[in-house]
């Protein structure tokens, strides 16, 4: 018997005789059932290129949002794969996680993506701005992704720019890019950026057009456990 991170309510971890019987160690859930089944996955028909299930898609199977970003990028566009819905549930939880700090709630978000990372030859996550490192103490996206791979953190984003949650589509779009390279960083192969929410997009695509302008040969896509 053991507490649910997000209902504190006890809960029995259900194992199997195939999970029993598997080459590798077991690791007990930490979210009951009912908490796990209010994260819903992303189902199709959805964009072919960013996921969206929401908005309208044209007859390349692409939505709104990638066929403005493939205009604004003569052509290109960053593939983003996500895995959840972008619901109640997962609101409340980046709220918790997020905004009121309870840093142990990585281990949900590291427990629903769990073996469903992209081979990459790089994974980067995308970082916190200082100001919120500060004041968090600990880095959202790197604590829920280092369990699952080796991170190259080779992003740096500025000070002095507001949280993209706090802003509407038009003010995220309009976000000066505040990412840069460290120093001596050389790419090569399959780059995945790494983030939490895919929302326009805006974050992913300054993190993307900083490593190609860099390393144009890189092939850059990005991951995010919720559109």
């Amino acid at each position: 018997m053991q507490l649910c991170l997000l209902c504190n309510q006890p809960f029995t971890d259900e194992v199997d005789l195939k999970t029993i019987f598997l080459p590798v160690s077991y690791v007990a859930k930490i979210i009951c059932v009912n908490c796990y089944k209010k994260f819903k996955k992303i189902t199709h028909p959805a964009c072919i290129n960013c996921n969206s299930y929401k908005n309208k898609l044209n007859q390349e199977q692409l939505c709104n949002d990638c066929l403005a970003w493939k205009v604004r990028y003569n052509g290109d566009l960053a593939f983003n794969r996500s895995i959840y819905q972008y619901n109640d549930a997962f609101h409340d939880l980046m709220v918790a996680y997020k905004r009121y700090g309870h840093y142990v709630l990585f281990n949900v978000l590291t427990e629903l993506i769990k073996n469903q990372l992209p081979l990459a030859d790089r994974y980067i996550p995308i970082p916190s701005s200082p100001e919120h490192l500060q004041q968090r103490g600990y880095d959202t996206i790197i604590s829920i992704y280092e369990p699952l791979c080796n991170l190259s953190p080779v992003l740096i984003k500025k000070a002095g720019g507001e949280a993209q949650g706090e802003k509407n589509k038009n003010e995220r779009l309009a976000t000066d890019n505040l990412f840069s390279l460290k120093a001596n960083v050389k790419l090569s192969g399959q780059i995945v950026l790494l983030d939490d929410i895919y929302t326009t997009g805006r974050t992913i695509y300054h993190a993307w057009e900083i490593i190609k302008k860099a390393f144009p040969d890189c092939n850059v896509s990005s991951f995010t456990i919720a559109r």
